[in-house]
């Protein structure tokens, strides 16, 4: 190949792999158009900012007690963060494992916390995992690795085909349940791990029919409801036996929220969601 011929080759790759992402941008933001009527049950109001410049891309959310959430970075930073409801810093957890893509944080009745090391975007990754965590012992890192069983033969991402990666997972009985960020945006699989350490082969549960990205989910304080976020949505569902899924009973637009990533429900009637520009949310019941 003649030094011509490869620059001509790099320059059409370079233009294939930008318009790759610039598809991938257009779907990523993409404005649902379905009927969504929860505003007549929730109010959304802007409540706080994230005031700690550390937290660059709040990407997942998880209640602790009284207004006090964990949250985290996606990507290189290695720190889970304490903040309020209005966003003010209270402490920082530095962990000594890699940040390659951490999606979200969930955590038991034990008091164990699981933050998702799954992030996928573009269908590459071939082990991706979770990590438990015991606050009362800093020290103690467990990993939950894991692969999916239909991932195949990990062939060049397609837009549209794109659905090993993970944004949202909440922690029920003794399982961990993860919902995937189909790129299609027809709907999103729901696997379920067992809570304990070593590698897992999960398979799917649920295929659950649904417009839009799942960005977050979380359970409420009774167990008894599920919410899924999206970019522009939150969905509510009851939880049926055996951890199924059905229709969603409503549903909020969050359109002013622009890109919503991290949701925590912390009373029957409140739910906290924060996006990437470091925006606080407080979704609540109507009296």
């Amino acid at each position: 190949m003649t030094k011509s011929q490869f620059f001509t080759l790099f320059k059409w790759s370079v233009v294939a792999f930008s318009s790759f992402l610039v598809l991938l941008a257009f779907l990523h933001r993409r404005v649902y158009s379905e009927e969504c009527h929860g505003l007549q049950e929730w109010k959304v109001e802007k409540y706080g900012h994230i005031s700690n410049p550390a937290i660059n891309e709040s990407s997942g959310l998880f209640h602790v007690k009284k207004d006090l959430f964990w949250t985290h970075n996606d990507d290189e930073d290695s720190n889970l963060y304490l903040i309020n409801l209005k966003g003010e810093s209270i402490h920082q957890w530095p962990l000594k494992i890699q940040n390659n893509d951490w999606e979200e944080i969930t955590g038991d009745s034990n008091g164990f916390l699981y933050v998702g090391n799954f992030g996928n975007n573009f269908n590459l990754r071939r082990r991706v995992s979770i990590w438990k965590l015991d606050p009362f012992n800093q020290k103690r890192l467990y990993p939950i690795v894991f692969q999916y069983q239909e991932h195949g033969d990990f062939s060049p991402p397609i837009p549209g085909y794109m659905n090993f990666d993970v944004e949202a997972m909440v922690h029920f009985e003794d399982s961990l349940f993860l919902f995937t960020k189909n790129k299609d945006e027809q709907g999103f699989n729901v696997y379920a791990l067992a809570d304990e350490t070593g590698t897992q082969r999960p398979k799917i549960r649920q295929f659950v029919p649904l417009s839009g990205m799942v960005t977050g989910a979380c359970l409420s304080p009774d167990r008894k409801e599920l919410a899924i976020l999206t970019y522009q949505r939150i969905f509510f569902f009851k939880i049926e036996p055996g951890f199924r899924l059905g229709a969603p009973y409503s549903c909020i637009p969050i359109w002013r929220g622009r890109q919503m990533e991290a949701i925590s429900w912390f009373r029957n009637d409140s739910l906290l969601v924060s996006n990437e520009q470091r925006d606080l949310f407080l979704i609540s019941k109507k009296k």
